[in-house]
């Protein structure tokens, strides 16, 4: 996980800002920001490599009160950690992001995602419905310039072994992500938590 750098004093609005997201490891994160690097980008803002993630469910301002509520209505549906291919490099025009996203999406990220906001509807009093329709990507840069010739294809790969409830916080140089809670995913039988076997 990444580590907290230090921050200055900022006014900040009501509650924290949170999401959900898969987080990475360090291997992962380091060979992201080489491929990142080595892009025909002109000009924009290139995301550090500890903000690397993949959100899946935005939640927006959530008043410090119904952040337990959250936490304890989210289910771990019975899926394995699976692993995530990212095969392509893709732009979000209107908005000048240039984004990793994988080549297929596996189904259990489907079945996260969908468990997540099953859960979550529950809670209409603390989070608003989702706004927009899941598309899993990893942001590389925002404001972003590059050339027309880029070659789009990429070939990454790394495990899900869990997922995270992060808040944003903002700094001197933009946002930090840091995570609230996390779970991983198919928690260990008794018998093997004693005998230290893990989902792999």
């Amino acid at each position: 996980m990444p580590k907290n750098p230090a921050t200055g004093s900022s006014r900040r609005p009501s509650g924290r800002r949170l999401f959900f997201a898969l987080d990475f490891d360090a291997e992962f994160k380091s060979a992201v920001h080489i491929l990142a690097r080595s892009l025909p980008v002109i000009a924009g803002r290139l995301m550090p490599p500890e903000n690397y993630h993949m959100t899946l469910r935005f939640l927006g301002q959530v008043a410090e009160h119904g952040i337990d509520e959250i936490v304890e209505a989210v289910q771990v549906p019975e899926i394995q950690p699976f692993s995530l291919h990212f095969g392509h490099i893709g732009i979000f025009g209107k908005h000048k992001v240039l984004f990793l996203e994988p080549d297929s999406v596996p189904e259990a990220l489907l079945q996260l995602v969908t468990s997540l906001n099953r859960d979550l509807r529950r809670l209409h009093h603390i989070v608003k419905p989702a706004r927009k329709t899941f598309r899993p990507h990893i942001t590389l840069y925002r404001d972003c310039e590059f050339v027309d010739a880029m070659d789009s294809r990429v070939d990454l790969e790394v495990r899900v072994r869990g997922f995270y409830l992060m808040e944003s916080r903002p700094i001197k140089s933009g946002v930090y992500y840091t995570p609230v809670a996390d779970w991983p995913l198919a928690k260990p039988s008794l018998k093997a938590q004693i005998l230290g076997q893990y989902p792999t």
